[in-house]
C-alpha cells in the first residue's frame, strides 16, 4: 500500500481529492497554478467545454515548460562557454608568469 496524504484541492470549479507524498502545499500550489490558467484561457477563448480548456492550458504551460527549458540550455551553455574562456585566461596568466620567473 502506497503512503501518502490526501489533499483536496479545487481546479475549475470540481473538486478533487489527490493523494501524495509530496508536500500538500506544494500540490495546492499546483492546483492553484492549473485553475488559474484554466480561468485565464476561459476567459480570453469562446472554448466552453471543460476538457478543451483543460487542454488548451495543458498546451499552455508545456509551451512555458519547453520555454523554460530551451533558456536553462542557452544559460548552461553560455556559462560553460564562459568557464573555458575564463579557464584559458588562468592558464595564460599562469605560463607568463611562470615565464617571467624563469626569466
Amino acid at each position: 500500500m502506497s503512503k501518502g496524504q490526501r489533499i483536496r484541492v479545487t481546479v475549475f470549479g470540481m473538486e478533487y481529492t489527490l493523494k501524495s507524498e509530496e508536500d500538500p502545499q506544494h500540490i495546492i500550489e499546483l492546483a492553484n497554478y492549473l485553475n488559474e490558467k484554466m480561468t485565464e484561457i476561459s476567459e480570453k477563448s469562446s472554448a466552453k467545454s471543460a476538457l478543451k480548456i483543460a487542454i488548451l492550458a495543458a498546451l499552455n504551460i508545456t509551451d512555458d515548460l519547453f520555454t523554460e527549458r530551451s533558456d536553462k540550455e542557452n544559460l548552461e551553455e553560455s556559462i560553460s562557454e564562459k568557464c573555458a574562456s575564463l579557464r584559458e585566461q588562468v592558464n595564460m596568466a599562469v605560463a607568463i608568469a611562470n615565464n617571467r620567473d624563469d626569466g
